[in-house]
């Protein structure tokens, strides 16, 4: 441990270690908490508190594999890619190219099952092709059916797992739908009861939903953009000077658009805006926010997050750093990813209860080795792999899951269950292997919270006075052990 002899010296070098650690951070350079790693990135978590949000390294949760390429399935190379997706199964990997292309991949062995060219009439001769180097998702059912959205010619494809058409979804009409609506299907997902959403880029009303006969429902979802006090003093201020047709214009940027859509194992709805704070939604009946975020025994609505880092843009070195939010996915666990387009290419990892697990895979806009990315634009999730989709290089990077990353996601899994005695020896494991993780050492502290009032409540049952005075100094010093974890 290094002494000061002084205040000042200690702050200076708590100043210096800080920059190496940013310095680190921006350059990609792989750090672990424990050891290096063999690791082309730099994977980091945070450290939470009344008045602390601070970066840390950590060890990674995932690591590269392979990349998918034109070249390793022997077929022509893909043309800027534009979404991934995985069967229901998690057996088959879609990927939709830039050009009217998808690719049907085995998950297990990484090679093609089929190629799907275009979408076959039962009229006639005509085949319909999708203008995939305009955007557009894909959803894929449980028994195969395609759901193709084709934002270049304002329609969704749907089609049987033989590329038959079964459908076209066109703008609905009638009441209710918003002349302005701009019918560009960028995003769907059904839900369990077989309900449609259709995510349209640019909409401010939120998903369009259909029943499963097709017919158009309503919106769902829409994003308010939340403002602090201060931004509501200035726009306040700026209306009083504002024109008519300045303050028109002004009205409609109070809601945001939503980016991508995913499901969660209980079937719940989320959602993916760019825009303030809570730009991840876990939707109710009536559209609103189900998150919350959780650290200790205190709670906080998820409208209340910032999801991204805080400031989402700097500068270093007179090299702007972005973050542009692309993309969201749950895995079959209830773990929530989010993916970030922007020059830094992150990955982050959160779960149910808002607490940031992971951010790792920052390439610097560079993508030069397998793991880095360059502009990422879709990714997918199993249990243990993840899939993410690279628009400039072309491929699909496989990120396996770590045997740290297993430890970590399954004792976080019987922390949030309340499991906690369950989940101790798991974060003893984990700390171990990593001694920068907050969340194992909350995990054991909440344990030993859990013993001590047993053994505080056993204490006080006990009718001798020697043995229950004894029994309670026993127990208060599992608070006190307990306190030194919270600390």
């Amino acid at each position: 441990m290094i002494r000061c002899k002084n205040n000042r010296t200690a702050a200076w070098l708590r100043r210096a270690l800080a920059l190496v650690l940013a310095l680190l951070m921006l350059c990609g350079i792989s750090v672990s908490a424990a050891d290096l790693e063999d690791v082309p990135y730099y994977s980091y978590c945070y450290w939470e508190g009344p008045s602390r949000y601070e970066a840390v390294p950590m060890r990674s949760m995932y690591e590269a594999d392979v990349q998918i390429t034109g070249a390793s399935l022997g077929v022509k190379s893909l043309l800027e890619p534009r979404f991934v997706t995985l069967s229901q199964d998690g057996k088959e990997l879609y990927i939709m190219d830039g050009v009217s292309r998808i690719l049907v991949v085995d998950t297990a062995t990484n090679t093609l099952i089929r190629e799907i060219g275009e979408i076959q009439s039962a009229d006639g001769p005509l085949a319909y092709h999708f203008a995939g180097n305009n955007g557009g998702g894909l959803y894929v059912a449980a028994n195969g059916d395609l759901y193709i959205a084709d934002s270049g010619n304002q329609r969704v494809l749907i089609a049987d797992a033989s590329a038959n058409l079964i459908r076209i979804l066109e703008k609905p009409t009638g009441n209710g739908i918003p002349e302005d609506l701009d019918f560009t299907p960028s995003r769907i997902m059904m839900d369990e009861k077989g309900y449609l959403y259709v995510v349209c880029s640019g909409c401010p009303y939120g998903m369009l939903v259909f029943d499963t006969e097709y017919n158009f429902l309503g919106f769902h979802g829409s994003y308010k953009v939340e403002t602090t006090v201060l931004e509501s003093i200035g726009k306040l201020i700026e209306d009083l000077f504002m024109t008519n047709e300045k303050a028109e214009v002004s009205r409609g940027t109070t809601v945001a658009e939503i980016l991508d859509i995913s499901i969660d194992p209980d079937g719940l709805l989320y959602t993916l805006s760019g825009t303030g704070y809570g730009q991840i939604k876990r939707l109710g009946l009536n559209g609103n926010q189900t998150l919350n975020h959780k650290f200790g025994f205190t709670s906080q609505s998820g409208d209340l997050v910032n999801f991204n880092e805080n400031p989402a843009s700097f500068t270093f070195m007179h090299m702007p750093y972005s973050t542009s939010l692309t993309a969201i996915t749950v895995d079959p666990e209830g773990f929530v990813y989010m993916l970030d387009a922007g020059n830094r290419g992150r990955i982050f990892m959160y779960d149910e209860e808002c607490r940031a697990i992971s951010v790792f895979s920052s390439g610097l806009n560079a993508g030069e080795q397998v793991g880095t990315l360059y502009t990422a634009r879709s990714f997918a999730c199993s249990s243990d792999k993840m899939y993410v989709l690279d628009f400039k290089t072309n491929a699909v990077t496989i990120f396996n899951l770590t045997e740290y990353g297993k430890l970590y996601k399954q004792a976080n899994i019987l922390t949030i269950a309340g499991e906690y005695e369950a989940a101790r020896p798991l974060w003893q494991e984990v700390l171990k292997l990593d001694a920068n993780n907050q969340r194992g050492y909350e995990g054991i502290g909440k344990a030993m919270l859990q013993q001590a009032d047993a053994a505080m409540n056993a204490a006080e049952r006990i009718e001798d006075e020697t043995q229950r005075k004894a029994a309670i100094e026993e127990a208060k010093a599992l608070y006190h052990k307990t306190m030194e974890y919270a600390e």
